[in-house]
């Protein structure tokens, strides 16, 4: 994966792979403005719907709750990713806690220590493909990341006729390794706005390493 170059403090202007594009941080910030207010009312709104006893609640009241479970859903989504777009070494306290809520979630996360998932917090990239039918990585690519899908998914074509589907939470790259490897097969987005996280293989390796060495460390 072609990292994106760091631009004015942050990660933009490069690409996932061959063809890939990353979108330029804060292009959208107006929209976590505005969200920053809603999550107030989505709150209140649900709130309402759910002090109402059970047998009382209309269609009216369900509907309200499923649009506002939507809504919420998409506050905390804009959140995660206002903290991933940032550059790490600008990362706060507050913006790890939430990609550490964020990353117990996915499926590529849950066999990792809190340690672990912490300090890949504090290193992972942001990268999107906008565009359906974008190969991502070339059979035969050496691999220079760890990377788990967070949005949409991505087909694997191997040259047996064989496909491998990757959906969010699942991962692909290096092994905790400073050994050379190589991908394999061709990867393509199935759908508009594949999103990943990326922990470039010498951050992997240092901290799983790192993080395996104070664990087995006499006391």
């Amino acid at each position: 994966i072609d990292y994106p170059e760091v631009h004015q403090g942050v990660r933009g202007g490069g690409g996932v792979g061959a063809g890939g594009n990353v979108r330029i941080p804060g292009m959208d910030r107006g929209v976590n403005i505005v969200f920053d207010d809603a999550s107030v009312i989505v709150k209140a709104r649900v709130r309402e719907c759910l002090e109402k006893d059970p047998s009382e609640r209309t269609d009216d009241d369900i509907e309200q709750l499923l649009v506002q479970y939507i809504n919420f859903s998409l506050i905390v989504k804009d959140r995660v990713r206002e903290c991933l777009e940032k550059d790490p070494s600008e990362r706060t306290d507050d913006d790890i806690e939430q990609l550490l809520d964020f990353t117990q979630h996915l499926k590529a996360f849950t066999n990792m220590t809190l340690a672990v998932r912490k300090a890949l917090c504090g290193v992972m990239v942001f990268a999107v493909v906008e565009k359906a039918g974008t190969i991502v990585m070339n059979d035969g690519e050496e691999l220079d990341s760890w990377s788990v899908v967070i949005n949409g998914c991505v087909e694997v074509e191997l040259s047996d006729g064989r496909s491998q589907m990757l959906q969010v939470g699942d991962s692909f790259g290096i092994l905790p390794t400073m050994e050379k490897l190589y991908h394999e097969g061709v990867m393509r987005t199935r759908c508009d706005d594949c999103q990943f996280v990326c922990i470039t293989q010498t951050d992997y390796y240092r901290i799983q390493h790192q993080v395996r060495e104070l664990l087995t460390k006499p006391t």
